[in-house]
């Protein structure tokens, strides 16, 4: 809205301002009148595209593999040093540490600016280890709405990705939020004044989980309002001045926003390769597992879930200090020809520190441990079937139940004993 964007000699540069709602133009008419005649309201193209695909929101869900007991968070950050990523880089692989990854799921929205100014390699670099932990990072130019759509709760700052997701009636946390920098009477503003703001000196996942059970409906209605003069009418209006403009008579036809297509968010999604593992007994046969990504420089004082965790990790991961101290290691199914208990047994061997090695061969987990026994299960997850018999040999529990129950977050999953072997 300012002259030095507007003006060139003390004129507009451009023929026509598009604007979305009837307070930016009150704000340029204050700001810089020599620009007030070429000011248009049309309304947001990107909003309505919004509010034409709403109702495929679980289909964006399935599209980034969220499962229905899990929350998606989204971390959405403009650019400069005042945004979320300019001024608190670490707050991606944080929070990518600190939740439980059956529980939650995260992607992050950054701005087009930072992609281009400092390009693609770099950005993804950056953010290399949380994203081998998990985070889904959109592209710059197609996707974001769905993401927003699909989101249960938006970590963001005082820029426009974060504004959209607010005026979904989303729970929004702000994370960067320079205040004196805000245009006064903005959207952005209006955020500032409603959504609460993101402690970096206390425990992110009770702030996270806070926000999500106190958030209520109709709190971001202001934002709502302030995004678009004309909802679901911006593609006429801003046809209507391009046609004026070329001075030709407007189409018959009626004009066409366009949903978002799923496709745009199937993003492939790598396979977590080193957790940190809580095992908790919670009844009789039955353990409440929390799986917390591995393999991410964070401040130890901030993660309390490593002081009663243990490593579960991939024979295959690419950081392999975290093998070498690994009690628990998941491995490889045996190719043709190859025996799993032969397979397991050359595990051992090479890996001091590991006291329990498995692997999926068909429908079973198959598990060895470092004291000679020799069991298989059946059951769906080879990582949290893994970690249970690791808690069993800590706890030196007598025998293994026939068959039990892990919970993670809302989802039970049931493994049944195949065999039991102990050649000690």
């Amino acid at each position: 809205m300012s002259q030095e964007w507007l003006l060139y000699n003390g004129r507009p540069i451009a023929s026509a301002l598009v604007l979305a709602h009837d307070s930016e133009l009150k704000r340029l008419r204050a700001l810089t009148p020599a620009a007030a005649p070429i000011g248009v309201v049309v309304g947001d193209p990107a909003y309505d595209r919004m509010l034409a695909s709403r109702q495929l929101r679980m289909h964006y869900r399935q599209a980034l593999a969220v499962e229905p007991h899990q929350k998606l968070i989204v971390l959405c950050t403009t650019w400069s040093h005042r945004s979320l990523l300019g001024s608190w880089p670490e707050l991606f692989r944080e929070l990518v540490a600190c939740l439980p990854r059956d529980e939650y799921r995260l992607a992050g929205l950054i701005h087009p600016n930072v992609w281009h100014g400092h390009g693609a390699l770099q950005v993804k670099t950056w953010l290399a280890d949380a994203r081998r932990a998990g985070l889904t990072l959109i592209g710059p130019t197609e996707g974001w709405q769905a993401v927003l759509l699909a989101a249960d709760l938006i970590v963001g700052d005082f820029g426009a990705t974060t504004c959209y997701g607010a005026s979904q009636d989303l729970p929004v946390l702000l994370a960067a939020f320079p205040d004196a920098e805000v245009a006064a009477d903005s959207v952005g503003e209006c955020l500032g004044a409603l959504a609460p703001r993101l402690n970096r000196y206390e425990t992110l996942r009770t702030q996270i989980e806070s926000t999500l059970e106190d958030h209520q409906l109709g709190r971001f209605a202001p934002v709502r309002e302030l995004m678009s003069s004309h909802p679901g009418a911006a593609i006429e209006r801003l046809r209507a001045l391009c046609y004026r403009h070329l001075c030709l008579s407007v189409p018959d036809t009626a004009p066409v926003t366009p949903v978002i297509p799923p496709e745009l968010v199937t993003i492939p999604r790598p396979e977590i390769l080193a957790d940190h593992l809580t095992c908790t007994p919670t009844g009789p046969a039955e353990y409440t597992i929390e799986r917390y990504p591995a393999g991410i420089a964070i401040d130890r004082a901030t993660a309390d879930h490593l002081d009663r965790a243990f490593l579960v990790v991939h024979e295959n991961h690419p950081q392999r200090s975290l093998l070498n101290e690994a009690p628990v290691v998941l491995v490889t199914s045996p190719a043709a020809g190859q025996d799993p208990e032969t397979v397991l047994d050359a595990v051992l061997r090479r890996l001091p520190a590991a006291q329990v090695v498995a692997l999926t061969s068909g429908t079973n987990q198959v598990i060895s441990t470092r004291r000679g026994h020799r069991i298989i299960l059946r059951g769906s997850d080879i990582g949290m079937a893994a970690g249970m018999v690791y808690e069993w040999l800590l706890t030196g529990t007598s025998e293994l139940p026939g068959e039990w129950d892990i919970i993670t977050g809302r989802k039970r999953t049931t493994f049944v004993l195949g065999d039991f072997r102990d050649a000690s």
